[in-house]
């Protein structure tokens, strides 16, 4: 077997595909191996790719407890699926997808994935997910989690990487706008992409959400790449549309990790899917509830999508974006619908995670606009800010004019990403690691933001009594290591703004024909 080395570095991160057994060149083996959680602690669901057209390898995953291949002593086998690129190459991919259930919880696993025909690749290992009688011995639980991430200016994915490798992490959580972008290149830039983060994905659970940069050919580089993470619960379509064809519902989902219900839900159906908010939004309280009555076992409940509902920089996203995420559209009575802070405030959604944004902002507890500027035992949803994982756009400035808003807590420009602790019930850490080649030595690594969220009161927050809007609040604590060690600070350009599908009504069919919409 024939393992390709890793080379990584603080700014960018060259992740070789594995390669093994090369007996002849038309072998087609196995790249961008990603693994993710599945709908139980007993399941893990790999994905990966090759470039055999029509397919002709086979999809097999080997797995034991023991790192050397003669003792994998289980073998699961999936499906294959072509994935045609609409770019003008019309490029053929096969993404191979394989459910393995009946795991052990908690228990390292080393594996293989390919074809005794077209090859295997190197051995990589994961570990699963903890149950009710593992959960206590394997505390704490720590997760990554950042978004917009490009293959240019690539900050976070060494740091990442090395982190990953070092053990501990029990997965990554990537908040949309992948690549800059996938489709670029008849897809060759996500191809890129995949290969960059391999190292991570396959050692570790690499979950996503979609973020407004997947929008090309109806989301279809998102959706067949991630083919293998969960679905959403019935009634919860399970199917979507994208211009390469119909594939598994990916665009919001959930699962449990230990102490942890996590959400994955889509802010791009608010802008260019209107007529599926209603699916979303439904699916959403039903999982909210059901979640709410699991507290015993996962009292902490953390979101995540792409746009987010509070911040401070400048342009649309923190202005009309945010109104929409935060209030949700307006109907033809002229009243809003499809809140997303109405329900996070109504079901007691600790933190919600987003990106979008190209900078790091935590914001306190907050609701309506009003603070309790609260970390211990918060009376409001508290939202973060992590989109500066680093990509080709540079830096998203702040907004001096929200400079004195009560509800942001902290801002920075550094590039940067999350790594979340959850100690027990009642305890999570949250710290934002510096990831960023500008800076000196000393400065990589360094938490420059680092908080206790302490909550002995999960439930909804419509129940506890809120203090008065705070007279003297404290002021955003401000990071400018730019300032600090005198470098320029590369600003992106204001983006454009974006075409989106205004909301008409919840029937599909009353948006056939409109601009934007293709189906």
């Amino acid at each position: 077997m024939v393992r390709l080395s890793v080379a990584c570095t603080v700014s960018v991160c060259i992740c070789l595909a594995q390669a093994a057994f090369i007996l002849r060149a038309d072998y087609f083996l196995p790249q961008q191996i990603h693994v993710a959680l599945g709908d139980t602690p007993d399941e893990m669901v790999f994905t990966w790719t090759t470039f055999d057209d029509p397919i002709q390898s086979g999809s097999l995953v080997l797995i034991g407890e023991a790192s050397h291949p003669s003792q994998f002593y289980r073998n699961a086998s999936g499906e294959a699926y072509t994935f045609t690129d609409c770019g003008e190459e019309q490029t053929n991919r096969t993404i191979h997808v394989v459910h393995v259930n009946n795991l052990k919880a908690s228990q390292l696993y080393y594996y293989q994935v390919g074809d005794v025909h077209t090859g295997f690749s190197a051995v990589y290992s994961f570990t699963t997910a903890p149950d009710k009688q593992t959960l206590d011995g394997t505390l704490p639980h720590t997760f990554i989690m950042y978004g917009d991430m490009g293959t240019t200016n690539t900050q976070a994915c060494g740091p990442v990487t090395q982190t990953v490798l070092d053990g501990d992490i029990n997965a990554v959580i990537h908040i949309g706008d992948f690549a800059y972008d996938m489709y670029e290149g008849n897809g060759s830039n996500g191809d890129r992409f995949m290969d960059d983060i391999s190292v991570i994905g396959a050692n570790t659970p690499y979950m996503v959400g979609m973020g407004n940069h997947e929008v090309y050919y109806n989301f279809s580089h998102y959706t067949q790449r991630f083919r293998g993470q969960p679905l959403p619960k019935a009634p919860a379509p399970q199917t979507v549309d994208t211009e390469s064809g119909v594939c598994p519902n990916n665009w919001y989902y959930s699962f449990n990790y230990g102490l942890v219900h996590f959400v994955s839900v889509s802010s791009e159906i608010y802008f260019d899917f209107p007529w599926m908010i209603a699916d979303q939004y439904a699916w959403l309280e039903n999982d909210l509830a059901t979640a709410m009555s699991n507290r015993s076992q996962a009292p902490w409940i953390v979101v995540y999508h792409h746009r987010p509902l509070y911040c401070t920089g400048e342009g649309g996203e923190c202005n009309d974006q945010a109104n929409t995420m935060r209030n949700g559209v307006l109907s033809s009575n002229k009243t809003y619908k499809y809140s997303l802070e109405a329900l996070y405030y109504k079901y007691g959604v600790d933190l919600v995670y987003s990106g979008h944004v190209h900078n790091y902002e935590r914001l306190y507890d907050v609701y309506q606009e009003e603070t309790d500027q609260r970390t211990v035992n918060m009376t409001a949803t508290t939202y973060v800010v992590v989109g500066a994982a680093g990509n080709r756009e540079g830096h998203h400035p702040f907004n001096k004019s929200m400079s004195n808003v009560s509800w942001s807590a902290y801002r920075t420009l550094t590039f940067s990403f999350a790594k979340v602790t959850v100690h027990n019930a009642t305890h999570l850490h949250h710290q934002q690691i510096a990831a960023d080649s500008q800076l000196p030595p000393a400065e990589q690594g360094v938490a420059v933001d680092d908080v206790w969220f302490v909550q002995h009161h999960h439930g909804p927050f419509a129940e506890r009594e809120r203090l008065k809007p705070c007279t003297h609040c404290k002021k955003s604590a401000i990071y400018d290591p730019y300032e600090k060690f005198g470098i320029p600070t590369k600003i992106g350009a204001e983006p454009e703004d974006e075409p989106t599908v205004p909301y008409i009504s919840d029937n599909k069919e009353d948006y056939r024909g409109i601009e934007g919409v293709h189906f």
